[in-house]
């Protein structure tokens, strides 16, 4: 008996540290023990009575209730109520509202429940409020970036499909037809600049088009509805005042010289945005093929490309962070360089020649002893058949006998029917201090958690 007391006794610690008021009210009586309240609670300003039903009323009254939770706290506490649900259930009643607490209304939890003592003749009950307002409202805001982040695209801020699409049902479930104008928008380009520059640059330049789209366009409900397509809706706007907006921000692009995207616009009175939007998509693919006709080394991908064609649209978009661009063709084994700036360590080697040959030189000759075999196999023909199958990409981070860091990339550009690939581009650029304190640390920690895996294998074990 004394462990149970003592037990007893630890568990009523427990719960006092957890909630802040609790009470053993009687129904039947319209009465309360407090078990555990603050003292500046029993006092008249705070609507403080011997009737729980009067003190649980007038406590909002007094202005201790958030003035928005006050209708809900009355009905929920209202003496009649509370009885006619404990007559037919012994399900806990719960609400959250806000509560005057040091100076500034918080969150809290109250919970009402079934007595052990509780009898239809005795209706006896227990009542506990928890501060709930740290927990709740980081649940909160949880909740509103998970809402934020099923609705808008992360990238740019734009709308997202889902967006799109529930607009699009909003529009369909209406009975009158509306004025609907829709832009839709194809970046050019956007494959070349993640194959050659690096998905962060394509990003960048996904980043730039959603601003510009947004600064032109304002006023208009703006979707990213895929990784390169962008629409724009208009609803209720007058004919001629979109196709002039529109209009302009075509010819806008058009002025750049390389267009960014291509545009196709369209306006009618419609139930259906996807249906405009079909015939704005329509005359975008008319507008692509403009672009291709005039700049035709975008129309295919990196690698079919002519070795003798310079591809200037493509240099030109290309930054000095590389020191080396090259092509390399697996089966011939052969390569062609496209771009190498005075940093590079063989800078006017052959602009042609052997791979394999290329890959070892560069590995004996410029990369440290301690990476030089990493390098090499990362580079074979063999490794970049085999790890290219399963891989668009393979990247390897060194350091060069100088002791700088470098990062070279293999790009799958073509294959065989069979999936194995045939061609590649590669690249070599630079690593900052700080990418390069990264790097060595994430091989420490790769370290220590093999040393963990292998103390903790059945053998070890």
């Amino acid at each position: 008996m004394e462990d149970m007391a003592f037990y007893l006794e630890d568990a009523m610690r427990i719960l006092a540290e957890t909630y802040h008021k609790i009470l053993k009210i009687n129904l039947s009586t319209d009465t309360h023990i407090d078990i555990k309240v603050y003292k500046s609670e029993q006092k008249d300003s705070y609507g403080y009575s011997q009737k729980i039903s009067d003190w649980l009323r007038n406590f909002a009254v007094s202005g201790q209730v958030y003035e928005k939770d006050v209708d809900a706290y009355l009905r929920f506490t209202n003496v009649n109520t509370i009885r006619m649900h404990f007559e037919h259930s012994d399900e806990c009643l719960r609400l959250r509202y806000r509560r005057w607490t040091n100076g500034a209304f918080r969150w809290v939890m109250m919970e009402i429940l079934k007595a052990s003592d509780y009898r239809p003749d005795n209706q006896t009950l227990m009542l506990y409020i928890q501060d709930i307002h740290d927990i709740y409202t980081r649940e909160f805001e949880a909740q509103k970036e998970l809402e934020y982040l099923s609705r808008f695209d992360t990238l740019t801020g734009l709308k997202n499909l889902y967006s799109y699409r529930s607009m699009c049902n909003m529009v369909a479930s209406e009975t009158n037809p509306r004025p609907t104008g829709v832009l839709f928008a194809d970046l050019n380009g956007l494959k070349i600049i993640n194959d050659t520059m690096g998905h962060e640059k394509g990003n960048e330049f996904i980043c730039s088009f959603a601003k510009q789209l947004c600064e032109n366009l304002h006023g208009y409900e703006s979707f990213r509805i895929s990784g390169d397509e962008f629409v724009v809706v208009s609803i209720d706007d007058e004919e001629d005042r979109f196709m002039e907006r529109a209009e302009a921000f075509r010819k806008m692009l058009d002025n750049d010289g390389f267009p960014r995207a291509a545009v196709g616009i369209a306006w009618s009175m419609s139930h259906s945005i996807a249906r405009v939007s079909a015939e704005a998509e329509t005359r975008m693919y008319e507008d692509k093929q403009r672009f291709y006709e005039e700049h035709p080394e975008f129309k295919h991908g990196v690698m079919e490309q002519s070795y003798h064609d310079e591809m200037p649209s493509l240099i030109s978009v290309l930054t000095d962070s590389y020191e080396v661009l090259l092509i390399a063709d697996l089966d011939k084994d052969t390569y062609h360089i496209i771009k190498q700036n005075s940093t590079s360590i063989y800078a006017g080697e052959s602009a042609n020649g052997v791979y394999s040959r290329r890959n070892d030189n560069f590995c004996n000759n410029a990369v440290s002893e301690d990476f030089r075999e990493l390098r090499r196999q990362v580079g074979s023909i063999a490794n970049l058949k085999e790890q290219l199958r399963l891989e668009n990409h393979i990247v390897c981070d060194y350091r060069l006998k100088n002791g700088l860091w470098r990062e070279s990339a293999f790009w799958k550009m073509g294959s065989d029917p069979e999936g194995e690939p045939t061609k590649i581009i590669y690249y070599s650029q630079a690593l900052d201090h700080s990418m390069a304190e990264r790097l060595s640390r994430r091989q420490r920690a790769e370290k220590e958690l093999a040393s963990i895996a292998a103390q903790n294998t059945p053998d070890a074990l």
